[in-house]
């Protein structure tokens, strides 16, 4: 199984998910079937959003051999928002918060915060 997750850049900031239960999360979920992990990373945002997004580079990927649905390789992407319009999604309500002030991570969420500490060049704990 192939995970995908994103770091949605806007001229404001970076969109979170913020989903039930406290803490954010960023887009993402698992590649389909003859889908590239860019191709994914774009229609997840579209998805869980309502943005349209380009992929800058690719931030991180590392193999999660004990992920809870089996073993997965990750991919942790960095994408420009280029359009679509920002909604709430089934994750959650959405928001862009500045890069001074980003919200912490829900901790069940370990790729998304492995994903985001990549981009902002720190090693997740």
């Amino acid at each position: 199984m192939t995970g995908i997750g994103a770091v949605i850049v806007t001229p404001a900031g970076v969109v979170f998910l913020h989903p039930p239960g406290g803490g954010v999360a960023l887009p993402g979920s698992v590649v389909e079937i003859g889908e590239s992990p860019e191709a994914a990373v774009v229609r997840e945002c579209r998805e869980e959003t309502g943005l349209e997004v380009e992929v800058v580079r690719e931030v991180v990927h590392w193999f999660w051999p004990d992920h809870p649905y089996g073993p997965m390789l990750n991919f942790g992407f960095e994408v420009r928002a280029v359009g679509g319009t920002l909604r709430d999604g089934l994750e959650g309500w959405v928001a862009v918060h500045p890069c001074s002030a980003f919200p912490a991570i829900a901790p069940a969420r370990k790729r998304s915060a492995r994903i985001l500490a990549a981009y902002l060049g720190v090693t997740a704990r």
